[in-house]
C-alpha cells in the first residue's frame, strides 16, 4: 500500500507519504510478499531550489531504486534552475535516458528482452485459456489453433497506431536486430510451459507479436512509477505540482506521460488537496463520500428503479413502459448529480476554502492526519498488513 498527498495554498505545497513497502519474490512458482516500513518516497529534487518529488508504484526503474536516481540527479543538477516545473521534469527524464552508468546499453538490452519475454508469457497463457484452443486435443491441432490466433492478433496490432514516441522504422529495426535471440528465448519458454508444443509453434510470429505488442501497449506490460514533482519554478510565485507516469527506457527513449497537474493561481480562492496511489479514505474525508460507496449507491439505486418500474408495470397491467430504460437513466443521472453536488457543497468546497488560508504548520498536520487515516483504514480492513 502507498498513500501520498499534496496540499497547496498560496504560501506553500506540503507533501506527505506513508513509509510502507511491499516486496514480491517468486519462490518455486509462487508469489511471496513481504512488508516493510521505513521506505523513503519523498525527496528534494534540488539542493538549492524549492522543488520536491514523490514516487509511488514501482520503487525502482530497471532495478535501480528511485532514491539512487534522485540523489545522482541532484548531484548533477547542482544549482541549475528552471522557470517552471516542466523544466525540472524534462531535465530529470533526459538525465535518466542518457545516464550510461546507471543504465548501460547492455543492461537496457537485457531489460528489453526480459520485457518481451513477459509479454510472450502473458500471450501464451492467455491463448491456452481460450475455448478455441484448450478444447483442441492433439498437440499439432492445438499448435495450429494457437498459430492462427497469433496471426490474427498480429494483424490487429499492426493496424493499431503506434504511440507518438516510437516510429515504425524504429520498431522494424528493433525486430530485425533482436528477432533471432527472442525466437530462441521463446522456444525455451514454450518448452517450460507446455513441452508438447515445442518445435511446432511458429516462434517467428510469436516473437514479432510480442515485440509489437510491447511497443503498442507498453502501459499494460511495463512497470509503472508515479512521479509527482512539486514546488516552485523561478517564474512561479505560487506553488504547483505535476504528476507523471514513468515506464522506463525502451529503444533508448524514456517513457513518461503527464497524468495531471494543478497550480495555485492569483485569482484562486481555495487550496488544493490531491491524493495519489491509494486514495479511498482521503476521498471520503475530502468529498464526504468514498468512490466505492458512491459506486455501490449508484448500482443499488439503478436496481431499485428497475424493480420499481417492473412493479408499476405489473400493477397497471402494462407490458412495456414506453422509453422505460431512458427514463430510468435520466432519473438516475439527476439523482446522483444532486447527491454529488450536495456532498461537494457540504464537505469539499468548505475544506478547500479553509486549506487556502491555513498556516504551513497546519497544512503539514492535515497532510499527516490524512495519511494516517488511510493507513489505519488499510490496516483494519485488509488481510495483509
Amino acid at each position: 500500500m502507498t498513500c501520498e498527498i499534496a496540499i497547496m495554498n498560496p504560501q506553500a505545497v506540503v507533501l506527505a507519504a506513508d513509509s510502507a513497502a511491499t516486496v514480491t519474490q517468486w519462490i518455486e512458482g509462487r508469489a511471496e510478499q513481504r512488508y516493510f516500513k521505513g521506505a523513503n518516497k519523498i525527496f528534494q529534487l534540488s539542493d538549492h531550489h524549492p522543488v520536491g518529488v514523490m514516487v509511488y508504484g514501482s520503487s525502482a526503474i530497471h532495478s535501480v531504486p528511485w532514491e539512487i536516481v534522485v540523489k545522482a540527479f541532484r548531484a548533477e543538477l547542482r544549482d541549475k534552475s528552471f522557470n517552471d516545473l516542466d523544466g525540472y521534469a524534462d531535465e530529470l527524464f533526459s538525465f535518466l535516458k542518457g545516464h550510461d552508468h546507471l543504465f548501460p546499453k547492455d543492461h537496457q538490452e537485457r531489460i528489453f528482452l526480459q520485457e518481451v519475454k513477459k509479454v510472450a508469457t502473458y500471450l501464451i497463457f492467455h491463448t491456452l485459456s481460450l475455448d478455441s484452443v484448450k478444447e483442441v486435443e492433439p498437440p499439432e491441432d492445438k499448435a495450429q489453433a494457437i498459430n492462427e490466433h497469433f496471426t490474427n492478433k498480429l494483424e490487429e496490432v499492426k493496424e493499431k497506431e503506434l504511440p507518438a514516441l516510437f516510429s515504425q522504422d524504429e520498431v522494424e529495426a528493433s525486430l530485425a536486430s533482436h528477432l533471432k535471440q527472442i525466437k530462441e528465448d521463446l522456444a525455451s519458454q514454450i518448452t517450460i510451459i507446455d513441452s508438447t508444443l515445442t518445435d511446432i509453434l511458429d516462434t517467428r510470429i510469436f516473437a514479432e507479436l510480442s515485440v509489437r505488442l510491447l511497443f503498442t501497449n507498453y502501459s499494460q506490460f511495463l512497470q509503472r512509477t508515479g512521479v509527482v514533482i512539486a514546488g516552485f519554478g523561478d517564474h512561479d510565485y505560487f506553488p504547483c505540482f505535476k504528476e507523471y507516469h514513468c515506464y522506463g527506457i525502451l529503444l533508448g527513449k524514456f517513457i513518461a506521460t503527464k497524468n495531471k497537474e494543478s497550480a495555485i493561481e492569483v485569482d484562486r480562492r481555495t487550496g488544493v488537496v490531491e491524493p495519489f496511489a491509494t486514495t479511498s479514505m482521503v476521498n471520503a474525508f475530502t468529498l464526504g463520500i468514498g468512490q466505492d460507496t458512491y459506486t455501490n449507491m449508484v448500482v443499488a439505486t439503478e436496481k431499485a428503479m428497475n424493480d420499481l418500474a417492473d412493479k408499476i408495470g405489473v400493477a397497471l397491467g402494462v407490458g412495456d413502459i414506453p422509453e422505460r430504460d431512458q427514463l430510468i437513466r435520466d432519473t438516475l443521472q439527476t439523482c446522483t448529480d444532486e447527491i454529488f453536488d450536495e456532498t461537494i457543497g457540504a464537505h469539499h468546497t468548505p475544506l478547500l476554502r479553509v486549506v487556502g488560508v491555513l498556516p504551513i504548520e497546519e497544512m503539514a498536520e492535515l497532510a499527516e492526519t490524512l495519511i494516517l487515516l488511510e493507513s489505519l483504514k488499510e490496516k483494519v480492513t485488509r488481510p495483509s498488513e
